[in-house]
């Protein structure tokens, strides 16, 4: 069964949370405009293609950020998810991802954990950290070892901003890459993103205090993992994902295709979390 593939980017968390270095932008992210908030999407098949063995996914993810521009931004993640096969076989995997970037610091510290019917098939915990023309990642998980990664790399929340403040400046498109810890801790997603100003209202079922969005974009975003070539020659994306993104940093609907299927995400619970202030 193509499970696997689904399960390749906690980004999904990041970026939607998501999960960047941008190449020829110099960071200018105003992270103190995102809003701590928890989401709640109800995962779904949206296509499916003849080839694919896959005949219906359905699951929830939960995604909560927390703190403010002084102390850094933290994410957690639960993604559980079914998938179940032409011949009825079912799979259930269960991705639990953290993170955290301390303020003005360039550095992340990330976890995560992968369960596939109730069993730890995958642990990942590291730390990574930025200098001037490199990034140096230490991993604990899945096992002991350092590496350096060139050139301008950015982290999730990074990306976030950054993201929203080339939208906010009337650019419709960023070219970026991303670390976020996933996979095996060793992969680096380079990313094509194209944001296009959304004007239509956007019904949510939320806490009665959240306001509908001032500002919307549709956001469409192409991952290709630096690790994998295609058959041809040339780079082909891993997956692709479009969202709605507002100034706060929050995702409003979500679709992920991956070439045989598709996934979309229904938001279906928004509750804004206390700002804390900057002391």
């Amino acid at each position: 069964m193509q499970c696997g593939a689904l399960f390749k980017n906690s980004g999904l968390a990041c970026a939607i949370g998501l999960i960047a270095g941008v190449c020829g932008l110099t960071p200018t992210a105003n992270a103190a405009d995102l809003q701590p908030h928890r989401a709640v999407y109800d995962l779904r098949l949206a296509n499916v293609n003849e080839s694919s063995e896959i005949s219906d996914v359905r699951g929830r993810m939960v995604y909560e950020m927390t703190g403010n521009a002084c102390l850094g931004y933290g994410t957690t993640v639960r993604f559980l998810l079914e998938m179940v096969s032409g011949d009825g076989d079912g799979q259930v995997t269960d991705l639990q991802i953290s993170t955290f970037e301390p303020a003005s610091q360039g550095s992340l510290r990330f976890s995560s954990k992968t369960f596939i019917n109730a069993h730890l098939v995958e642990e990942v915990r590291g730390a990574a950290s930025q200098s001037a023309h490199s990034t140096q990642v230490t991993l604990k998980a899945p096992e002991q070892m350092e590496m350096e990664l060139e050139g301008a790399i950015h982290f999730p929340t990074e990306h976030l901003s950054a993201l929203i403040d080339a939208a906010r400046a009337g650019e419709r498109f960023l070219s970026a890459y991303v670390y976020d810890g996933s996979e095996d801790g060793t992969t680096v997603f380079q990313t094509s993103t194209v944001m296009t100003p959304f004007r239509h209202i956007v019904q949510t079922v939320s806490h009665e205090s959240i306001r509908k969005p001032a500002r919307l974009w549709q956001v469409s975003s192409a991952y290709f993992d630096m690790h994998l070539d295609g058959a041809s020659g040339e780079h082909m994306p891993d997956y692709e994902m479009s969202y709605l993104l507002d100034a706060k940093g929050i995702t409003y609907e979500l679709f992920l295709d991956y070439g045989s299927f598709s996934v979309a995400g229904d938001l279906v619970d928004l509750e804004l979390l206390p700002e804390e202030k900057c002391q």
